[in-house]
Formats: structure tokens, sequence, C-alpha cells
């Protein structure tokens, strides 16, 4: 790992100062799951149509790559973002894969209710396709008693 990765990946505002553009290069050069998908999500986030279409695809087309990233780690960082108020929050990728982890216990204890809080904010706010399909798995699970 390189000097310029570390600092990258010390925190939410390092990795806030790096342009859409930047982040999408530094997740497809880089084979640390964890931090692909951190950077994917932030570029994501930003507009970044092929980090957009990487990360979905990923997501839904591949073997869950997604799944590779170690929750543990990349728990804290998506938590940092969704509140630091310099994070550009456009397209829900954040919300919806933090709800995710709620939602799923991934990283973190399971918590219904905030995933659900969050997969709502990301529809509010973004119409995230994601979010949707997320949200209306959740309710048509055994958790259907929460809405």
């Amino acid at each position: 790992m390189s000097t310029s990765e570390t600092q990258l990946w010390s925190s939410s505002a390092e990795i806030l100062k790096l342009s859409a553009n930047e982040l999408y290069q530094a997740a497809i050069s880089t084979v640390d799951f964890n931090k692909r998908y951190v950077y994917l999500t932030v570029a994501a986030e930003q507009g970044h149509e092929q980090a957009i279409e990487l990360l979905e695809h990923d997501y839904t087309h591949s073997k869950r790559l997604n799944k590779r990233q170690n929750h543990d780690i990349t728990f804290p960082i998506y938590n940092e973002l969704i509140h630091n108020p310099k994070c550009i929050i456009n397209h829900g990728y954040l919300h919806n894969y933090l709800g995710h982890m709620y939602h799923f216990g991934l990283g973190v204890t399971i918590h219904i209710e905030k995933a659900i809080d969050l997969y709502r904010y990301a529809i509010d706010k973004s119409q995230n396709y994601f979010a949707m399909l997320n949200l209306g798995f959740l309710y048509g699970t055994t958790y259907g008693n929460y809405r």
C-alpha cells in the first residue's frame, strides 16, 4: 500500500479531497476490496457514471464482489462519510449501502429501524433504485411489521 493510499484511508476528510474521477481511478487500480467499494461508492455518490455502472454491476451481475469487503473495516468510514458536512450526497449510494449494512448486520449489529431510515433517505433524496429494492425486500420479509 502506498503512502498516499494510506493517507486517503485515514479519514473521510481525506477521501473527500479527491475528485470523483480520482476516486474511480483509485478504485479500479486497487486490489483491496475495502478501498475499492468505499472509493466506488463515494465516486458514484458524486455522480461519476463509470463508478455507478461498475458499482451496480458488482452488486447485481457479478459474484457479489461487494461482499468481499471487510464490513468491520468499511462500516466506520461509510458512517463517517454520511455525517461529514463536506460529503456530497446526490445519488443515495452511501445511505443505501449503510442501510444494507444495518439491515443484514454487516460490520454492525442489525438495526432495522436505522436501515429503514437510511433506505428512505436515499429514496427521498435521490430516488435511489437500490434503496427502493432493499426497502421493498425488507418490508416483504420477516420484517414486514416495520411499515
